[in-house]
């Protein structure tokens, strides 16, 4: 049980970022450097020579913080664009009438 708890929390984050990036890409149309870049300035953050280095905190610490916060920011994404994530509504071009 608890293998599966710890697995579920480090599963959390990675889904989280999947959804920004996800949501990055379709709201600059299909932009792929756009998401390159997202995920390289992840990287670079949570890199032992990044913000680690800066704040001067256990890397462990600071893998935390940005894992809470990417799924916080996943979290409001999914409920604003009510998980479309920047996709455009189909536009109906069946008039009923």
């Amino acid at each position: 049980m608890a293998t599966a708890t710890v697995l579920g929390l480090l599963l959390l984050p990675h889904l989280g970022s999947r959804f920004i990036v996800g949501w990055l890409y379709n709201s600059a149309g299909s932009s792929v450097l756009i998401a390159g870049l997202c995920h390289a300035m992840h990287k670079a953050i949570v890199n032992s020579t990044g913000l680690v280095a800066i704040v001067a905190l256990p890397q462990f610490d600071v893998l935390m913080v940005m894992a809470g916060l990417v799924v916080l920011a996943a979290a409001i994404i999914a409920i604003a664009t009510r998980g479309r994530l920047g996709l455009k509504r189909p536009s109906d071009s069946f008039d009923p009438r």
